[in-house]
């Protein structure tokens, strides 16, 4: 894991429950918008949802950094990736379907050709 703020490696420290970013203490108690919920809990943004909804996307080092955490995934994380999830199951089923289209075609055709020969 790094910390947010200086990109250093973090040992220890804080985590947004909004971002779900991480830093040190002492990067956290240094952020403008920073307010201390616990002694490891901040709240770094002002966003009031979790960054893992349909209307958004977190970028990919994000969700790297979030598989290296040896922590229990919450509940968000795990929405997200259900989410994700079903929209990857119903894009394969929209491409079986196409695919089973063209392979109709594809019988269709050879028979006709069959015919003409």
């Amino acid at each position: 894991m790094k910390c947010k703020k200086c990109k250093a490696s973090l040992i220890s420290g804080v985590k947004c429950n909004v971002c779900l970013s991480y830093y040190h203490t002492s990067c956290g108690k240094l952020l403008s918008k920073g307010k201390f919920n616990s002694e490891d809990v901040i709240l770094c943004c002002n966003r009031p949802c979790s960054p893992f909804t349909e209307d958004t996307t977190p970028e990919p080092n994000d969700i790297i950094d979030l598989s290296n955490i040896t922590e229990p995934v919450d509940a968000t994380m795990f929405k997200y990736v259900m989410q994700q999830k079903d929209v990857i199951i119903e894009e394969l089923r929209s491409k079986i379907d196409l695919l089973q289209e063209k392979i109709c075609l594809l019988e269709q055709l050879e028979k006709e050709r069959q015919k003409l020969s």
